[in-house]
């Protein structure tokens, strides 16, 4: 089940599930297919190749995945400190684009704090960087719909799809048969979106915020 925070302690709702894997037709070529690039070797040729300073290592969401996310459990605790590694590690390689105006935290103000122990559950960790990118893209449609800019708001909610059909989402989310795609991001396609701001997190209320217009 996912979360959302409130006033005073977080709900369980619906996410999502299922990787939905392309696959690529044989060429009729001597040469075998090159394989896919690991996360470290893009970082690398980035590297050789200097980008913009801001500009993100561009990863798949099944790279993201297996550089992040795999093996992971709902209930593995770990340190402060390997969170903070890990969130510094995530958030140049998310695999999908924050909408104009927004973005993560630099320090996403993590710290140690046992006793509640919410500072030291793994998977939470990618839940927030998960959800302020769900929140934010969720209400940037909601925009594109409000000013009557249809390619906009289009674009935004196939984007939703697609992330929510790729191996990204946190393990946390739990939605085997994508019923989200039916309950909230089909209606939001009509105008309708009481259920996908329902099952999204308001960006600015986020802990990662770093900026939201």
């Amino acid at each position: 089940m996912r979360r959302l925070t409130v006033a005073s302690g977080q709900v369980a709702i619906a996410g999502m599930l299922a990787v939905v894997l392309a696959a690529c037709a044989p060429v009729a070529s001597a040469q075998a297919p090159e394989p896919e690039q690991s996360v470290a070797a893009v970082a690398e040729q980035q590297t050789a190749s200097p980008a913009p300073a801001d500009a993100p290592v561009a990863v798949t969401p099944q790279q993201y995945y297996d550089e992040l996310l795999a093996g992971m459990t709902s209930g593995e605790v770990v340190t402060v400190d390997t969170l903070r590694a890990e969130y510094a590690r995530a958030i140049p390689i998310f695999p999908f684009p924050l909408p104009e105006g927004y973005a993560f935290a630099a320090d996403p103000g993590y710290v140690d704090e046992p006793d509640t122990g919410i500072w030291w559950n793994r998977s939470m960790n990618f839940m927030r960087i998960w959800s302020f990118w769900e929140g934010a893209t969720a209400r940037e449609a909601l925009h594109a719909y409000e000013r009557g800019d249809v390619a906009a708001q289009t674009a935004l909610l196939d984007l939703l799809e697609t992330a929510y059909r790729s191996p990204a989402r946190p393990v946390n989310f739990d939605d085997p048969g994508l019923g989200i795609l039916s309950l909230a991001v089909e209606p939001a396609r009509g105008g309708d979106f009481e259920m996908l701001l329902a099952l999204t997190t308001d960006p600015a209320a986020s802990t990662i915020a770093g900026a939201t217009p």
